[in-house]
């Protein structure tokens, strides 16, 4: 008789120790997967609060802390990616117009095609190639990996470089640019291409 008590004690103290044991990680875990639900659908923002993994021990606040982790390093790479894009747009932008305004001057024979022309031709024309190579490097612009080219470049041959570029599309809207003379001397250590 005392061992069938004993038993049936037993019992009742398993089972309410383990209805006490899933209440303390029904939360936490219920908790992660909505987290990972949401970072599934694109809400990488989402974190699990860490409190309430405690609660459930040290192996929970683990994998709290993991999954937190990844999905900020998620979250940061989604806006890299995002502004990377966007600038690139934005770089790309500027060659296309000028070459369009240098098209429709073409056309128009208010722009005739000289070594100036094709100066700025070539010159716009390598910068989207290179922006074309960029998109090419976007994961390694993720992980802040892009190299540099930098050399010696006159400051004056930049300048005359941006000047023609600009000139005529400028011209079009009405305003004239003036260049002024820079020392030949001055010079600046920088990728021409970016």
């Amino acid at each position: 008789a005392t061992l069938s008590v004993a038993i049936v004690v037993a019992a009742l103290c398993a089972g309410v120790a383990g209805w006490l044991l899933s209440l303390r990680i029904k939360r936490p875990l219920t908790e992660l997967t909505r987290a990972a639900s949401n970072v599934a659908r694109g809400r990488y923002a989402t974190r699990v609060p860490t409190d309430v993994a405690r609660v459930a021990g040290p192996e929970m606040a683990m994998l709290t802390s993991a999954f937190n982790i990844m999905a900020e390093r998620i979250d940061n790479t989604e806006a890299l990616r995002r502004q990377l894009l966007s600038d690139l747009a934005h770089e790309m932008a500027t060659p296309v117009s000028v070459l369009g305004v240098y098209c429709e001057g073409l056309q128009d024979d208010v722009v005739e095609w000289n070594q100036e022309t094709q100066d700025v031709f070539d010159e716009q024309l390598g910068r989207l190639k290179r922006l074309i190579a960029d998109i090419d490097e976007v994961s390694r612009a993720q992980e802040r990996r892009i190299e540099l080219h930098r050399q010696p470049i006159s400051l004056a041959e930049l300048v005359q470089v941006t000047y023609s570029s600009y000139r005529e599309p400028y011209a079009t809207k009405g305003v004239q640019l003036h260049l002024r003379a820079v020392p030949q001397q001055w010079v600046v250590n920088a990728d021409r291409q970016r």
